[in-house]
């Protein structure tokens, strides 16, 4: 994993990521054209110019290279959780497949997942913060409270949900909404 900021770092360590390199794509001695498998995991939207960002990695990729990409999905979905966590945007299939086709790669596959986030999202992050209730930032404590409840009773279902949409992912079905999108491509062009 390629990772350049040291919370990242250290939250890939939290989840048992084994090998890391905290540096940049372009810091790490990769030569362009060699890569023939990325995944780039909600990592688009925090960055601004996003065109530039893509068409780096399409020069890093090797010719029919793969890459794999989430982002958070739909505007009518943002919230204070977007700005505090430096997003510069959300997306959804179709904006992110013409960034990925506009910087030289063709789409194999999209979808939606989290598809039983999006109305909880909406009434518990969306409607407060647009109509002013959120005040003052979340402490790390509380952000990471409401992204992890394993074993709990929500927990369960949140994973015989997840299990149900992972299981339609391999089988290539799509999910019409949900809170993030899933874009498979291939490199097509040499973008310079």
């Amino acid at each position: 994993m390629i990772e350049p900021g040291a919370n990242g770092v250290m939250n890939a360590k939290k989840r048992g990521v084994k090998n890391i390199v905290r540096a940049s794509l372009q810091d790490t001695g990769i030569k362009p054209g060699s890569i023939p498998a990325a995944g780039i995991f909600d990592v688009i939207e925090h960055i601004e110019d996003d065109a530039a960002f893509l068409k780096m990695i399409n020069g890093y990729m090797a010719p029919g290279g793969r890459l794999f990409v989430t982002a958070p999905s739909y505007n009518f979905l943002w919230s204070d959780e977007d700005a505090e966590a430096g997003h510069f945007r959300r997306y959804d299939a179709e904006s992110l497949k013409k960034a990925l086709e506009e910087s030289g790669f063709s789409v194999e596959y999209s979808t939606y997942f989290f598809t039983f986030l999006v109305v909880p999202i909406a009434l518990f992050r969306v409607i407060p913060y647009k109509m002013g209730f959120i005040k003052g930032r979340k402490t790390l404590k509380e952000r990471e409270a409401e992204h992890y409840i394993s074993g709990t009773p929500a927990g369960k279902i949140i994973e015989m949900l997840l299990d149900r949409e992972i299981k339609n992912i391999r089988k290539l079905k799509r999910n019409i909404f949900g809170s993030s999108c899933l874009i498979a491509a291939k490199k097509t062009d040499i973008i310079s």
